[in-house]
């Protein structure tokens, strides 16, 4: 489902739309083989280089799965490579089944801010 077209002519996807635009791209990869928690990498990868494209959109989806909500635009799929797709699909995968509390999910983005990504939309 999209959000439609923003005043700027983006296209605008809500949380479903974008995570299957990265189950698709992920769909021939092989599984993550990490051992750690899905957590822990996506909050490394935002605090080693906050200011990497990678980083900011990640710390959206992770705002967007602790939070609920989200916008984003098509494109901003692109910006990931294979490593961080995969880690994506382990984050969604991980909170669908619940395994981890709601509270190690809001420290992990609140981690991502302290390293000072704002996960608010750059549009």
């Amino acid at each position: 489902m999209t959000t439609g077209n923003s005043a700027a002519g983006i296209e605008m996807l809500h949380l479903d739309a974008f995570l299957d635009i990265i189950r698709h791209a992920t769909r021939f990869m092989p599984e993550s083989a990490a051992k750690t928690s899905p957590l822990d990498r996506a909050a490394d990868k935002i605090e080693r280089d906050p200011a990497f494209a990678q980083s900011r959109v990640l710390s959206r989806v992770l705002a967007a799965l602790v939070e609920g909500g989200g916008q984003f635009r098509r494109a901003d799929a692109a910006v990931f490579d294979a490593e961080t797709l995969k880690l994506i699909v382990d984050l969604v995968r991980t909170k669908a089944v619940g395994t981890l509390p709601p509270a190690a999910w809001a420290a992990t983005l609140n981690r991502a801010r302290d390293a000072g990504v704002d996960p608010a939309p750059d549009i």
